[in-house]
């Protein structure tokens, strides 16, 4: 459980892959779901992400990413519920 404001830190994450050298995709949202990609090269290897943030109301969503680096194959899923007010 944290305190974490979603539009924040989608754009936080971008911004690190940005800023590593990653070529990302623009956003697509398609009514309540958001996509994008990024192609990273680091240290020779080369990392692909899609990324899909699933709103399913005001208080909560989903994010999956798949990935595949150097050949192997990654499947993250954070689903995230509001539970109350952040403290002051």
């Amino acid at each position: 459980s944290k305190c974490t404001d979603p539009t924040a830190d989608q754009k936080a994450q971008q911004a690190m892959l940005a800023k590593a050298g990653c070529q990302l995709t623009p956003l697509l949202q398609s009514g309540k779901t958001y996509r994008y990609s990024a192609t990273c090269k680091m240290a020779g290897m080369t990392t692909t992400s899609d990324s899909v943030l699933e709103v399913e109301s005001a208080e909560a969503y989903t994010i999956t990413v798949d990935s595949v680096a150097d050949g192997s194959k990654t499947h993250e899923v954070l689903r995230a519920r509001r539970t109350g007010d952040c403290a002051k």
